[in-house]
């Protein structure tokens, strides 16, 4: 199935054991929206920002020069607050065409 370009992250563990993989993944397909809900929702996105950065200067990328080519708006939602992270998707840019990936983990 095709997906949008929109990810939501539904934590049921609290933990991701590789997200550095993951954002490479979803750079080269292009996502542009990555949500967390759930457990630990606002540390997992921390990591998710902290990879995307290392990732980016590890591709020649200076945080003092141009915007990041590999920018990818986040957001964390702690709890069971899934219809706020849809929301938020659809906000984004408008009801997308194709379904939102939603991962569960």
């Amino acid at each position: 199935m095709i997906y949008d370009k929109k990810v939501i992250v539904h934590s049921l563990s609290g933990s991701l054991d590789d997200m550095h993989a993951l954002v490479e993944q979803w750079r080269t397909l292009e996502v542009n929206y990555v949500s967390f809900v759930g457990a630990n929702a606002q540390r997992l996105q921390d990591e998710f920002l902290d990879a995307c950065v290392l990732l980016s200067i590890r591709d020649g990328w200076e945080p003092d020069g141009e915007p990041d080519p590999y920018f990818i708006l986040s957001s964390a939602f702690d709890g069971e607050r899934m219809d706020e992270a849809m929301e938020l998707a659809f906000v984004l840019g408008g009801r997308p065409a194709r379904p939102v990936c939603i991962m569960q983990i």
